[in-house]
C-alpha cells in the first residue's frame, strides 16, 4: 500500500488502536494492522454515514469489537481477520458474524496431529489423519479457520475450548461457510441463523 495511503488511514484511528500499533515489533505487522482498521473504519463510515475518524468502537470480555456508537446502530454486527498481508471482512444486520482468514504455510504431520489433538475436536482430528498427505495441511486450515470464525462469532476467546463443537453448533443455530479468496489462503464465515445469503466485494481503495 503507498505510503500516502496508509497515512490517511492512520489518521482515522484511535489512540488505542495507535498504541496496539506501536507495539508491532516489526513494520510490515504494523503498516498491515493500521490498514486493515482504516479500511474497516471506512466501510463501517460508509453503512453509518459518518466520518471514518468519528466511529467508536466498544470490546466485550475476550476483546471482541462491537460498534459503540450510541445512535441505535448496534443491530449492525462485524468481524474483521487479517493474516500475511490479506484482510477479511463481514458485516451482517441482526446477526452475530466471525470470520477468519489463515496464510497457508508448511506445518509438519507430526505439528498438525499436536494441534489438532490440542484444539480441534476428535472427529476432525481423525479425519486429518486419514486425509492423503498432500492434503493434510490444506485441510487443517479449513478446520482451524472454521473453528476461529465460530469463536469470534460467539465473542469467545481465541484460546478458549469451543463451548459446544463447531458441527454440533452450526447444525442447530449457526451457519458457516468456507471462502475462496486467494490459492495460498483459507478463510471461513460463522454466521447466526440459518439459510443466509452472501455477497461478496473486494475493497478497492
Amino acid at each position: 500500500m503507498p505510503e500516502r495511503q496508509l497515512d490517511a488511514l492512520r489518521k482515522t484511528l484511535s489512540e488505542d488502536e495507535l498504541g496496539k500499533a506501536s507495539r508491532f515489533r516489526f513494520p510490515d505487522g504494523r503498516n498491515h494492522y493500521m490498514a486493515a482498521r482504516g479500511i474497516l473504519r471506512q466501510i463501517l463510515a460508509g453503512y453509518l454515514e459518518t466520518r471514518p475518524g468519528l466511529v467508536r468502537f466498544r470490546y466485550g470480555p475476550s476483546g471482541k469489537p462491537e460498534l459503540d456508537s450510541g445512535r441505535g446502530d448496534n443491530t449492525l454486527r462485524f468481524s474483521v481477520s487479517h493474516s500475511g498481508g490479506m484482510a477479511l471482512y463481514a458485516f451482517s444486520l441482526g446477526r452475530e458474524v466471525g470470520v477468519d482468514i489463515e496464510q497457508i504455510s508448511n506445518i509438519p504431520s507430526a505439528a498438525v496431529d499436536d494441534i489438532a489433538r490440542q484444539y480441534l475436536p476428535r472427529m476432525e482430528g481423525i479425519w486429518l489423519k486419514a486425509c492423503p498427505a498432500r492434503m493434510r495441511v490444506k485441510n487443517f486450515f479449513r478446520c482451524w479457520t472454521r473453528r476461529e470464525a465460530y469463536l469470534k462469532a460467539i465473542g469467545a476467546g481465541l484460546s478458549d475450548a469451543c463451548p459446544v463443537p463447531v458441527q454440533t453448533a452450526c447444525t442447530r443455530q449457526w451457519s458457516t461457510a468456507h471462502l475462496h479468496v486467494h490459492g495460498g489462503y483459507a478463510a471461513c464465515i460463522a454466521v447466526q441463523g440459518r439459510g443466509i445469503g452472501l455477497k461478496f466485494w473486494q475493497w478497492a481503495g
